[in-house]
């Protein structure tokens, strides 16, 4: 077995399953028969819930290592997750055999007698889960006491998840998982936290505690966090606040070295006009040169391709600033309203609650401090590092995409229309900017309940007012269809969902500071768009997301 297998799985014994899975994916690719690699794929595909996926990679590793009954018995949670029971059931028969003594088997049974709203008997599997295995299955417990209002068990499950030694880093990580998942987000809460104190230099603990708290509903607070975790994997920028100066200034992971032509392209742009700004020292006045020369340097496949890897002589020329936080223009937002005083609020939220199907468009969104401010942060900070091969970036809230002023957006939003937003808070937020001579985003809906989606380019940017903007179809997503399916399917296969609502969509084109509101049940689509050259005249948009979808 090789050394990069080996180190791979014990990225994901310690729970650092995000920063495994890319190499893991890769190994398996190369090596579909290798057991162990299918086994721990099957891992992180069962905790990321694509079920059937992680029923596939234990089914593979099944065939390699048919006497070990751990993997049988994963075979049988996933196949019972993936709506496949009769697998589930030889699975499970199968781990019992090898092992009596495993828990795997009940667990099943548990989750099976939930579904099937036998609480007591969900209960009485959970409790022989724990009886087997308690470090794996107390989360188990919790929930099937939980769910029969066995309050004597729920507190002692509790304090057995909250005493997990933080030494320990994927028990705790698991442990605070389950709290999350059963309602104890401030104990999930306390749980991260204590283990940051061991481990302050950790970005997927950092990032873990953000989803805690956003899934606890704050939203907000949840900055924090993804800030620091963002500082860890891209570095602090070299105008950073005090209240960082303690972290590392380099990145504390390997950099990602996945590139682009328009990638380059992007940041030779930005470089180049921050230092028209004066806002760079004087060591990186020519750094925007540098990245023309690797533009220019590209080999015709390379120029062609969705993307590639920097190899060292060219990454070793921009490391200083590839992916890397050199720049933030924060700000510093406080508590003045961004909105525009202007606009007939209860006549907007009127129309939306009218519509069928429910979308409207808001101009002049935001008062033109505001507007002036969203834009220079986007103009200026480093943060585009989320590489699209349609030909745009994305900037993401866990990635640095989190200034006060979003915040207050979002809070401005939620006031003005409250029988609209008021229901749902905040719970995802990015910025995307666009290539001129590329394209936008497929055809896809949103796993929330509104969309709120806002331009702010400048209008002579624009180079065609009847376009640039949103194709929102008529037509939401099928009910039958995972998120999974109506997020990422190929455009041919939502266009056939679609049918004839295909050629009647709503067309919303792109003009500075509009909005619009739209059921994230909708799909959509980016219009095609005709912008002006040069880097202040990209096409960016805003996307705020409220509520869990089907809410």
């Amino acid at each position: 077995m090789s050394e990069d297998l080996n180190a791979l799985m014990k990225m994901v014994e310690a729970g650092r399953t995000d920063a495994a899975e890319p190499g893991l994916v890769a190994f398996v690719e190369a090596n579909p028969r290798q057991p162990a690699a299918q086994f721990y794929l099957g891992i992180i595909r069962l905790k990321q819930g694509r079920n059937a996926e992680a029923a596939a990679a234990y089914r593979a590793a099944a065939r390699g290592l048919p006497g070990v009954a751990a993997v049988h018995s994963n075979l049988a949670l996933a196949s019972h997750r993936a709506g496949e029971p009769e697998v589930a059931r030889l699975a499970s028969r199968r781990a019992a055999l090898l092992a009596p003594e495993g828990g795997g088997p009940y667990v099943v049974t548990s989750e099976a007698a939930a579904a099937g709203a036998d609480a007591a008997a969900a209960l009485r599997a959970a409790k022989r889960a724990f009886y087997l295995d308690p470090k794996s299955q107390c989360g188990l417990l919790l929930e099937a006491a939980r769910k029969a209002g066995d309050t004597m068990r729920v507190e002692a499950a509790v304090a057995r998840l909250l005493a997990t030694d933080p030494r320990d880093r994927a028990a705790s990580i698991n442990s605070a998982h389950q709290l999350l998942k059963n309602g104890y987000g401030a104990d999930a809460e306390r749980l991260y936290r204590n283990i940051l104190e061991k481990s302050p230099n950790d970005p997927d603990l950092w990032f873990n505690l953000g989803v805690t708290l956003i899934e606890s509903d704050r939203f907000e607070d949840a900055a924090e966090p993804y800030a620091r975790r963002a500082r860890l994997v891209h570095g602090r920028p070299l105008n950073d606040a005090p209240a960082y100066a303690e972290m590392p200034a380099d990145p504390v992971v390997p950099v990602d070295r996945t590139c682009a032509r328009h990638r380059l392209k992007h940041d030779a742009e930005q470089y180049h006009y921050l230092t028209e700004q004066g806002v760079l020292p004087p060591e990186y006045q020519d750094e925007w040169k540098t990245y023309q020369e690797l533009l220019d340097g590209l080999d015709p496949e390379e120029r062609d391709a969705i993307s590639f890897k920097l190899d060292d002589a060219r990454y070793g020329r921009i490391a200083r600033s590839y992916n890397r936080f050199v720049h933030i223009a924060a700000t510093g937002w406080a508590d003045a309203d961004p909105m525009n005083p202007d606009l007939d609020w209860s006549a907007i939220e009127e129309s939306y609650l009218d519509a069928d199907p429910q979308a409207v468009a808001i101009d002049a969104l935001l008062n033109g401090e505001a507007l002036a401010a969203i834009r220079r942060f986007c103009f200026e900070s480093t943060i585009w590092h989320q590489l699209k091969g349609a030909g745009y970036l994305g900037a993401y809230y866990r990635s640095g995409f989190n200034d006060p002023l979003l915040f207050a957006i979002g809070r401005g939003l939620r006031e003005r229309m409250s029988r609209v937003l008021g229901p749902h808070g905040l719970k995802l937020m990015w910025a995307y900017k666009y290539d001129q001579h590329m394209s936008g985003i497929n055809p896809h809906a949103d796993f929330a309940a509104v969309n709120v989606n806002f331009w702010i380019n400048h209008a002579e940017s624009n180079l065609d007012p009847e376009s640039g903007g949103l194709l929102v179809f008529r037509k939401p997503a099928p009910k039958d269809w995972t998120f999974q399916r109506y997020n990422t399917a190929p455009a041919e296969e939502i266009y056939a969902a679609l049918g004839e609502d295909r050629n009647n969509p709503i067309r919303v084109p792109n003009r500075e500071n509009r909005a619009l509101l739209f059921d994230s049940r909708l799909f959509h689509e980016t219009d095609r768009f005709s912008f002006k050259d040069g880097y202040i005249h990209r096409r960016i948009n805003i996307t705020m997301l409220f509520g869990h979808g089907g809410t």
